[in-house]
């Protein structure tokens, strides 16, 4: 599956598949369910098949707003390549490398194409406050892991006026170069994107993460114009490329 406007019932099946597929490689665990019943799921991706807590270890949130399909599409096509890429550089990173990632981080709005939660919530701006149950449990999943980075994907919505694709940092020095090495990455694939840094609320989860806990996060953008032939590609291209210069950096 690519994720695409897709719901978490038609997804999971594939995540939980691929941990039978590759035991050693690949761990599917329930963090908790959702006020409307529905299972958060994280992914802990390993290629060289040993204990996350001997890799730098990267954190991936996708889709904390439900109606952006691109988000879980680019964190489920990351794991593939992750898993499988035959080409060195990528290698060489995803054998020093733990993903941690969670594709769907608010199945009930992914299950009907809602921004916000179950409840009302707007996810990626109840970090500071911590109200839903959501944004809970995925503060405590992340803060066991301790990770060396967190990456929140997100997409502009489909519209010809929305802002230029972007990757936000937060979380000092390497946050910073992180952010300008997935805009190069992104780049050098023939895709825009800019490299920027902002202090503000820490209600977004980058900034959660960057300032209250001095942990590299990146808020992760991309963009779907529908003018553009073959938008929805463009769109995960730039977060998949990105994706790869986050975890380069992780892996130095």
């Amino acid at each position: 599956p690519d994720g695409f406007y897709q719901t978490p019932a038609q997804l999971e099946p594939w995540m939980f598949e691929l941990a039978k597929m590759r035991p050693s490689q690949v761990s599917t665990r329930v963090l908790g369910k959702t006020p409307g019943g529905r299972r958060i799921v994280a992914m802990e991706v390993v290629p060289a098949g040993v204990s996350p807590w001997k890799m730098k270890r990267l954190v991936v949130l996708c889709r904390q707003h439900g109606n952006e399909p691109e988000a879980s599409a680019s964190g489920l096509r990351f794991i593939r390549e992750f898993l499988t890429t035959t080409d060195a550089k990528k290698r060489n990173i995803a054998a020093k490398t733990a993903l941690l990632i969670v594709p769907i981080a608010n199945p009930d709005g992914a299950a009907v194409y809602r921004r916000r939660t179950d409840k009302n919530v707007d996810m990626n701006r109840d970090w500071g406050k911590r109200k839903s149950n959501e944004v809970g449990i995925l503060t405590k999943w992340i803060g066991a892991w301790k990770p060396h980075m967190v990456v929140d994907v997100h997409q502009w919505l489909p519209n010809e006026r929305q802002p230029p694709p972007m990757a936000e940092a937060s979380g000092g020095t390497l946050a910073r170069q992180t952010a300008q090495r997935m805009a190069q990455n992104s780049a050098s694939r023939g895709y825009a994107l800019a490299a920027r840094s902002r202090w503000g609320l820490d209600t977004l989860s980058h900034r959660y993460w960057g300032q209250r806990f001095h942990i590299p996060a990146i808020l992760l953008e991309s963009r779907h114009r529908p003018s553009v032939q073959g938008a929805r590609d463009v769109a995960i291209g730039t977060s998949l490329a990105a994706l790869w210069g986050a975890a380069e950096m992780v892996a130095k």
